[in-house]
């Protein structure tokens, strides 16, 4: 048996059965109905869409170990999946970026059209029910030590250049009459779409493009614009940054006690160079070149909106959910330092900066 993951929530191994089949079990660490409410998404993506039904693994068995170290946890066996994830292809010093590119295009064409369909919950106050989706998230943040005392400012400094801040941004894109245009469109929330596509949840067997499989659907959601799909596979580049902890924070903030100070933070990511480019290729252009990337071609002018937005709301989400309440600071150094949570914030805020301006583009 081998261990893939452990972490406070799940414990996930790679075995073989008595019939020589090779699976994944996946362990709660935590409470059977988080784990349940997973089994039963799975079971529902794969009974509702044919898409799904193909591309997720079937659940073979589920049940709780009645002894031994793991007793009273409830579990899940699913079938393994041989292959490389996208982040693995990136990772790999044999894959150019063009090969990876062309992946990843591929299964974005293929992807779109089912993200389409996933739409399913017809409300009046649909944009206000959208909205508090963002709220709640941003909210949650006020309450976080390290991140409401960021949030305080109308501006920071990243790498030397000035951003307005989360909650200015947001007032702004929320007022646009890009926004409002979502009022005129079809309902696009849904109860029942995958929510994670990020690079370490889709599965090439064998680089084999078509044969592709999708992993660990979010079923935290109770309802969510299917977009959200695509926003968690473009926020595979600073999600994999900060889990494989492939950057470092710089600010003298910690030792200055000005309340009217600028807080300032240079960012600087550890990748080699060969990977950080592969990412850059791969990613930076939804980022920073908002008009003509290779997204914006693919969906029409109202889906590029939703997907920008549940990028935000993916963003927020990605906060709180890494949320450290401590720095690490390194080789004793109080102005070089790791913190997951404020380093989604600081990657966020330029794209965000960025964003903004696009809603407010005629």
């Amino acid at each position: 048996m081998i261990v893939l993951k452990n972490s406070e929530k799940y414990s996930v191994f790679k075995l073989k059965n008595r019939k020589g089949e090779t699976l994944i079990l996946k362990i709660s660490n935590r409470q059977t109905k988080f784990i349940n409410r997973e089994i039963n998404y799975i079971k529902k993506l794969k009974k509702n869409w044919l898409f799904y039904k193909n591309k997720i693994p079937k659940i073979s068995s589920h049940g709780v170990f009645s002894n031994g170290i793991n007793k009273g946890k409830k579990y899940y066996h699913q079938k393994y999946i041989a292959g490389q994830t996208l982040t693995q292809l990136i990772h790999n010093k044999k894959n150019k970026s063009k090969k990876i590119e062309k992946l990843f295009k591929f299964f974005l064409k293929e992807c779109i059209p089912q993200l389409r369909n996933e739409t399913n919950v017809k409300k009046s106050n649909l944009l206000e029910d959208y909205k508090e989706l963002f709220f709640k998230e941003n909210k949650k943040l006020n309450n976080k030590n390290l991140i409401s005392n960021l949030l305080k400012k109308k501006h920071l400094l990243i790498n030397n250049k000035s951003y307005l801040n989360i909650s200015y941004c947001l007032r702004t894109i929320f007022k646009s009459k890009k926004f409002l245009k979502i009022k005129q469109g079809e309902f696009f929330l849904s109860n029942n779409s995958h929510c994670n596509f990020h690079g370490g949840n889709i599965i090439f067997p064998n680089q084999n493009q078509k044969n592709f499989k999708i992993i660990d659907p979010d079923s935290s959601w109770k309802v969510n614009d299917p977009f959200f799909s695509l926003a968690r596979l473009i926020y595979t580049f600073p999600h994999d940054t900060m889990e494989y902890d492939q950057y470092f924070l710089i600010s003298k903030n910690f030792s200055k006690a000005a309340k009217n100070e600028t807080i300032s933070f240079n960012v600087r990511l550890n990748w080699t160079k060969s990977i950080e480019k592969k990412y850059d290729y791969i990613f930076r252009d939804f980022y920073f070149n908002l008009n003509s990337n290779y997204l914006r071609k693919l969906l029409t002018k109202e889906e590029y909106i939703r997907f920008n937005l549940t990028m935000i709301l993916c963003f927020l989400r990605g906060i709180n959910t890494n949320y450290e309440p401590k720095v690490t600071f390194l080789n004793n150094n109080s102005n070089h330092f790791l913190n997951k949570g404020i380093f989604l914030y600081l990657f966020f805020l330029p794209y965000l900066n960025n964003l903004t301006k696009y809603f407010n583009e005629k």
